[in-house]
């Protein structure tokens, strides 16, 4: 069953989901015991479903808060991924099942990481930190000590796979990205959150260029 919670949702998770819209609770609860003894979601859905999205085997892709209407939503957002339920909206009777959650990347201002840099070893183990620029352009600039990982976005397809499968980098440490201005870091944080499972990742505002300008003058600007 749904959840109950009205726990409001943090705007910056994002929910995917697939559903199932039918006029009765009748037959929702007659899907819902179809489901819990195995049936396949998604052809269940091209079959029964009233919505356009059974074309997709129900799936509604990822939304974030305030998308949808809000019984439907709090019941994605209070419920755990892989998880069933039922609820009733104007549309009708839907049977939801969680897909996936995911939070956006948040933003670190150049002072924070100043402060972590400036701690020197205190407080570094809890952080990871992830350089996504070229390596011609570490030799124009860096943050000399830090301890950045560099993984330029260029090589993406090299270790996607390994992030994916735990051998590169932890999904639960708070991790930074650091490109030059902030576009790059922000795409590579974006899909630690979506696609990696990493629960707490920043993005560093600004980027380099920023953290030059106001954190360490020293630091060349290009």
């Amino acid at each position: 069953m749904a959840s109950t919670s009205t726990t409001p949702p943090d705007p910056r998770v994002k929910v995917r989901a697939a559903h199932i819209l039918v006029k009765s609770e009748e037959e929702a609860d007659a899907l819902m015991a179809v489901l819990e003894n195995g049936a396949d979601f998604a052809e269940l859905a091209m079959v029964e479903s009233d919505c356009p999205s059974r074309k997709q085997g129900g799936d509604l892709g990822w939304f974030g808060p305030g998308q949808m209407v809000p019984a439907f939503e709090e019941v994605c957002f209070n419920n755990p991924v892989g998880a069933l339920a039922k609820v009733q909206t104007e549309f009708g009777y839907h049977i939801i099942q969680v897909n996936g959650k995911a939070t956006a990347p948040g933003d670190w201002h150049p002072s924070q990481l100043g402060d972590l840099v400036a701690g020197g070893q205190e407080g570094r183990e809890e952080v990871q930190l992830i350089d996504v620029r070229e390596p011609d352009e570490l030799l124009r600039a860096e943050i000399k000590g830090a301890g950045f990982l560099n993984l330029p976005l260029s090589q993406f397809a090299e270790w996607r796979p390994k992030i994916l499968s735990g051998e590169l980098l932890d999904k639960d440490k708070k991790t930074v990205v650091l490109c030059h201005h902030g576009g790059r870091s922000m795409q590579f944080a974006s899909f630690l959150t979506s696609q990696a499972g990493f629960t707490e990742v920043y993005n560093l505002s600004g980027g380099i260029h920023m953290y030059a300008q106001l954190v360490d003058s020293r630091i060349p600007t290009y």
